[in-house]
């Protein structure tokens, strides 16, 4: 059992490192200069311009900028949100305890209505509950969760 768990957790090292590559790709196809984004609307002098460039290592090629990504994300540096004026990291630290508790409440909310329906499910299993039952869950598992969200928000 220790071993297929050693073996589970270093299959998933390729994985995290494919994901990290994807979204350091995704934000590296982004429009739009970097640079821009970072000192807004205002005129900077260059020297200011060059000394950014030199520090996010915007000059450097893709994949030796995607190494320093990788080493600032193993080192827990997250990177700096210019939107909010935080490390990434505090934002992160500062929305957590929501999350959790929107994610205990919805699990919670499911296995409980989840247990309930199975139980009635199963037992009118005969009768003419169960497919009615069935298409309702089927639908509602159909649904797209981010839209199911938008209509319980607007419902709640």
């Amino acid at each position: 059992m220790v071993a297929y768990i050693i073996r589970r957790l270093l299959y998933s090292i390729p994985l995290l490192l494919s994901m990290v590559f994807l979204v350091f790709l995704l934000l590296q196809l982004t429009p739009g200069d970097p640079l821009q984004a970072i000192v807004g609307q205002y005129p900077v002098p260059q020297a200011f311009r060059d000394s950014l460039t030199e520090k996010y290592h915007l000059d450097a090629p893709f994949f030796l900028q995607f190494w320093y990504f990788l080493q600032g994300v193993l080192q827990g540096d997250l990177g700096f949100s210019f939107g909010a004026g935080k490390p990434v990291a505090d934002l992160i630290v500062d929305r957590f305890p929501n999350t959790l508790l929107l994610a205990t409440s919805g699990f919670g909310v499911g296995i409980f209505a989840g247990g309930v329906i199975g139980t009635i499910s199963g037992t009118s299993r005969t009768r003419w509950l169960d497919p009615i039952l069935s298409i309702i869950v089927l639908i509602a598992y159909s649904i797209p969760i981010f839209w199911m969200g938008q209509l319980l928000v607007i419902v709640f």
